[in-house]
Protein backbone atom coordinates (compact mmCIF):
# COMPACT_ATOMS: atom_id res chain seq x y z
CA UNK A 1 0.00 0.00 0.00
CA UNK A 2 0.41 2.91 -0.65
CA UNK A 3 1.62 6.01 2.45
CA UNK A 4 0.72 9.39 2.95
CA UNK A 5 3.67 10.92 1.03
CA UNK A 6 2.49 8.88 -2.32
CA UNK A 7 -1.22 10.58 -1.47
CA UNK A 8 0.71 13.87 -1.61
CA UNK A 9 1.89 13.17 -4.70
CA UNK A 10 -0.68 11.92 -5.97
CA UNK A 11 -2.90 14.93 -4.90
CA UNK A 12 -0.67 17.07 -7.04
CA UNK A 13 -1.87 15.08 -10.03
CA UNK A 14 -5.15 14.64 -9.39
CA UNK A 15 -6.99 17.69 -7.27
CA UNK A 16 -10.26 16.45 -7.71
CA UNK A 17 -8.91 13.72 -4.69
CA UNK A 18 -7.85 16.42 -2.04
CA UNK A 19 -11.89 17.57 -2.62
CA UNK A 20 -12.85 14.53 -1.41
CA UNK A 21 -9.94 14.12 1.14
CA UNK A 22 -11.06 17.86 2.43
CA UNK A 23 -14.82 16.09 2.56
CA UNK A 24 -14.29 13.78 4.48
CA UNK A 25 -11.52 15.38 6.69
CA UNK A 26 -13.61 17.73 7.54
CA UNK A 27 -16.10 15.82 9.56
CA UNK A 28 -12.97 15.71 12.59
CA UNK A 29 -13.38 12.01 12.41
CA UNK A 30 -10.10 10.54 12.52
CA UNK A 31 -11.50 6.52 11.76
CA UNK A 32 -13.17 7.65 8.94
CA UNK A 33 -10.60 9.40 7.25
CA UNK A 34 -8.00 6.44 8.31
CA UNK A 35 -10.63 4.16 6.50
CA UNK A 36 -11.27 6.47 3.68
CA UNK A 37 -7.33 6.78 3.05
CA UNK A 38 -7.74 2.94 3.11
CA UNK A 39 -10.89 2.38 0.13
CA UNK A 40 -8.39 4.69 -1.77
CA UNK A 41 -4.94 2.85 -1.31
CA UNK A 42 -2.98 4.45 1.40
CA UNK A 43 -2.27 3.36 5.04
CA UNK A 44 -2.59 5.86 7.34
CA UNK A 45 -3.46 5.15 11.01
CA UNK A 46 -6.01 6.26 12.67
CA UNK A 47 -3.21 8.33 14.89
CA UNK A 48 -1.43 9.44 12.08
CA UNK A 49 -5.69 10.31 10.93
CA UNK A 50 -5.84 12.27 14.21
CA UNK A 51 -3.17 14.41 13.66
CA UNK A 52 -4.43 15.51 10.47
CA UNK A 53 -8.24 16.17 11.98
CA UNK A 54 -6.32 18.30 14.69
CA UNK A 55 -4.02 20.47 12.18
CA UNK A 56 -7.14 20.39 9.67
CA UNK A 57 -7.44 24.56 10.20
CA UNK A 58 -3.94 24.51 8.55
CA UNK A 59 -4.79 21.68 5.75
CA UNK A 60 -7.07 23.71 3.58
CA UNK A 61 -6.52 22.33 -0.04
CA UNK A 62 -5.66 26.26 -1.09
CA UNK A 63 -2.96 26.31 1.93
CA UNK A 64 -1.66 22.80 0.88
CA UNK A 65 -1.17 23.95 -2.89
CA UNK A 66 0.51 27.77 -1.88
CA UNK A 67 2.89 25.12 0.40
CA UNK A 68 3.98 23.22 -2.51
CA UNK A 69 4.33 25.97 -4.76
CA UNK A 70 6.66 27.97 -2.37
CA UNK A 71 8.55 24.94 -2.14
CA UNK A 72 9.44 25.43 -6.36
Amino acid sequence: MKNFIDFTIDLSKNPALGKEAHSVLSKGDATALSNWFASKGYTVSIEEAQRLVDNSSHLSQDSMQQSVKAGY
